[in-house]
């Protein structure tokens, strides 16, 4: 058997729970530093739902590949997705498309790298790295705006 198999103890409806709370968490911080709307929750769900599913459903010998394969297109698409909302509150969007599957790429790498066999210790560190991957970026777009947003304050007065 693979790193999971299937009595994995997770369904549909709990891939859509923890797309929302991830989604959720993400637009707490982002409401609060760039006045983020809403639509941030709306636009993560659906993807990380589907990337969470995939990775339930597709619980083989060849999870690493396919695991590798979901973080790529599904957290590129995530990525695309919310780059359409931070568009309107920072400069430089674009760098959230390749951010976001990197993180991804790097979380399961490093659960990988340190052979981690149970299922929630495997899932906590991969998400760990990508929350600090994509929290570290987050934070370069709210320093990078609010130093933008005085200049362009400075600017116009």
């Amino acid at each position: 058997a693979g790193l999971l198999h299937s009595s994995l103890p997770l369904d549909e409806l709990a891939a859509l729970g923890i797309a929302f709370f991830l989604s959720l968490l993400q637009w707490f911080v982002l409401e609060h530093y760039l006045g983020v709307d809403g639509s941030w929750i709306w636009l993560s769900i659906p993807t990380y739902g589907l990337f969470l599913y995939v990775i339930i459903y597709f619980t083989s010998q060849s999870i690493v590949f396919i695991s590798l394969v979901a973080s790529i297109v599904c957290l590129g698409l995530l990525g695309l997705l919310q780059r359409s909302v931070l568009n309107y509150y920072v400069h430089r969007a674009t760098v959230w498309v390749v951010v976001s599957p990197i993180a991804g790429i790097l979380g399961l790498f490093l659960a990988l790298l340190f052979r981690i066999r149970s299922h929630v210790l495997f899932w906590s560190v991969s998400g760990i790295v990508y929350g600090c991957i994509t929290g570290i970026a987050l934070l370069g777009f709210c320093i990078n705006t609010k130093v933008v947003a005085k200049i362009d304050t400075i600017s116009v007065n």
